[in-house]
């Protein structure tokens, strides 16, 4: 065998496969019908002992000459977890073998039962109702059939929530499912859109050509959604309590007035744009500044930028923060004044420039005293 490459062995690990997944599914008109089929044609044979060493050969002979029925009217299969399953042409036939009860091969017995779906089956229920919001869906898939697509493998699609419904907005597709847990719900999906008929070769059901056919890779376009949990209601039924007290006979406390809503229901919190259980992952940016002080190509028209919006940021009062973008506050308040230092006489003689000044002060005021008499009344 020639050795294999890295990447046809990373392919065959299977620790890269999920250890566990769920689907919810409900059957279609094809399903129902094969169903139908089995219920009328279909048995069971199981070892008494648990110990199987018959051939599916064997118990066809075995069946022929305990119901007397031909050759070619039945067909017996290895089964699990049930040893054989045998399935005749005629309901009636079925019939018989099961009134038989058991049968007796090559000194080994078997039970007959007849085939049900539900042999194998863990009864359970969808307790819990979840409004779920689903960013960047494609608009094609904006309905009850479209949200199967993408959530319906895992939950049950209830209906459209009324924000869909209205059409307010097509930022968000939110829509109402039934599920066990909330483990079924992803943080985020994508979704792969295929060709009609692709990946597939047109072939006769039940005849496979000997060439054995394959139909080139299909080509797909993916989309890739993000799933938040919105609000969760919980219709699990209340656990019974007794209206007396076993040891008094007194009516025990809390049982009349009990006033524990049902459904429980609780909101969950979630960021757009970020994937639920995940942080925001974004650095921590500088403020921008606001319109006002942005210049043609978007820049800021100071020459430098602030690292705090609050009051006292290092930008100081040349520019102004959301908070008064918002308020609608001036771009700059004035600083409060200071008070007024109190004045002290000083005995030292006053310099010769402010001699000079008040000198000049006074014959400027002597002069316009002498042209107010010049002039004439």
């Amino acid at each position: 065998m020639s050795q294999l490459s890295p990447a046809m062995l990373r392919h065959l690990d299977h620790a890269r496969r999920p250890r566990a997944t769920r689907s919810v599914t409900i059957p279609s008109p094809a399903i129902d019908q094969a169903v139908f089929f089995l219920h009328s044609h279909a048995v069971t044979l199981t070892a008494v002992d648990g110990v199987n060493a018959t051939s599916p050969m064997a118990v066809g002979r075995a069946l022929e000459g305990l119901l007397s029925v031909p050759v070619h009217s039945l067909r017996v299969t290895a089964h699990h977890p049930e040893h054989f399953l045998v399935l005749f042409t005629q309901p009636a036939h079925q019939v018989n073998a099961v009134r038989r009860g058991s049968i007796c091969v090559e000194g080994a017995s078997f039970n007959i039962a007849s085939w049900h779906e539900h042999d194998h089956a863990i009864f359970d229920c969808l307790l819990l109702h979840v409004r779920v919001i689903v960013e960047m869906m494609p608009m094609q898939f904006w309905s009850v059939e479209g949200a199967e697509e993408i959530l319906g493998k895992r939950v049950r699609v209830d209906r459209l929530d009324s924000r869909t419904l209205e059409r307010g907005h097509a930022k968000t597709f939110a829509c109402w499912v039934w599920t066990s847990d909330i483990a079924n719900i992803p943080t985020a999906h994508s979704l792969a859109v295929l060709p009609r008929g692709a990946g597939r070769v047109e072939e006769m059901e039940g005849f496979s050509p000997p060439d054995r056919r394959v139909a080139p890779p299909p080509a797909m376009a993916d989309y890739t959604m993000l799933t938040h949990v919105d609000k969760i209601e919980d219709w699990t039924p209340p656990s019974p309590r007794s209206s007396h007290s076993g040891r008094s006979g007194l009516p025990s406390s809390g049982s009349d007035d009990d006033s524990t809503p049902f459904p429980v229901v609780a909101p969950a919190s979630w960021k757009m744009g970020v994937e639920d259980g995940h942080a925001s992952g974004r650095s921590q940016s500088p403020a921008r500044a606001s319109v006002a002080d942005l210049g043609c190509r978007g820049r800021p028209s100071g020459g430098r930028i602030r690292d705090q919006d609050g009051e006292g940021g290092s930008g100081g009062g040349g520019h102004r923060s959301w908070r008064d973008v918002l308020l609608r506050r001036g771009r700059s308040q004035a600083p409060p004044r200071a008070a007024p230092a109190p004045r002290h006489r000083s005995r030292s003689p006053q310099s010769r420039r402010r001699s000079k000044d008040v000198t000049g002060r006074r014959q400027g005021a002597g002069r316009d005293r002498s042209r107010a008499r010049l002039q004439p009344q």
